[in-house]
Order: C-alpha cells, then structure tokens, then sequence
C-alpha cells in the first residue's frame, strides 16, 4: 500500500480537529472542556489550512520566486514582503491567544464556579434567549 503526503496531511489535520493527542476528544466522546483560546485542541481545520498557506507562501516567495528579481528591486522584494508577513504571523498569534469569552464568564472561570453544562433543547431552544446565556448563566 503507498502511503501518499496527501493521506498523511489528511491524518495529521483529522487528528487535530478531533482532539487526538490533546485529551480533549475521541472518538465516541463528547468535549467537555470549554476552548480558552484559539490554541486549544481541536483544532479548527480552517486554522491548520490558514497556517499551512501562511508557510507555504512565505516559503514560495523567499525561498523561490524572490530570488529572480534583479538590480535594486531585489531589496524591496525582500524587505517590504517580510515586513507585512511579519505584521500578519504577530497579528494572527495576538488574536489566537485572545480569550474571547464576556467578561462575565470569565470571572465565573477565575473563580472556578463554572462548568459547561450541556443544553437541554426541551426547555430553551436556543442557547442564547433575551441577552442571557442559558450555558453560562450569565447576561450577554
């Protein structure tokens, strides 16, 4: 049987996303851990996909395509490109790390008196119902 990269990159993401490795999720199982930020596991696999492009363009432009530029071009080829890529990989780390929870329950975090609950559809059809939170018992 070959094993091709596509099959493995396949593996690779679907491990990420489903919790694999990080003790969140298997399969047959249910997450019961709330995400504090973007870097908990799973993963989203738009996520893997973004940082994918991010390092494979970086990695087309400098590596390859940056070096048929000739004359004083070369030095703006490198320079302005690194500079936005550098602004955009702190930009993206910054807004990962971020913990986008309300105020509210994140003092019901730091204090240590939440847990999520799951829904229960029969009594609230939505999680959300007149600015407050059926999960987090909190006004939103």
């Amino acid at each position: 049987m070959c094993i091709s990269g596509v099959m493995v990159l396949d593996f690779l993401i679907s491990a990420l996303v489903t919790g694999y490795g990080c003790g969140l999720a298997m399969e047959g199982h249910e997450v019961t851990r709330s995400r504090w930020n973007g870097w908990a596991c799973p993963w989203h696999p738009l996520q893997c996909l973004a940082w994918f492009f991010v390092v494979m363009f970086a990695f087309l432009h400098f590596g390859v395509f940056g070096h048929y530029i000739l004359g004083y071009w070369r030095v703006l080829i490198f320079v302005v490109p690194a500079i936005i890529l550098a602004v955009l990989v702190v930009s993206v780390i910054v807004a990962t790390s971020i913990n986008p929870a309300e105020p509210a329950v994140r003092e019901k975090l730091a204090k240590g008196q939440f847990f999520r609950p799951k829904l229960d559809r029969t009594k609230y059809p939505h999680v959300i119902q007149d600015s407050y939170c059926q999960l987090c018992q909190v006004n939103v």
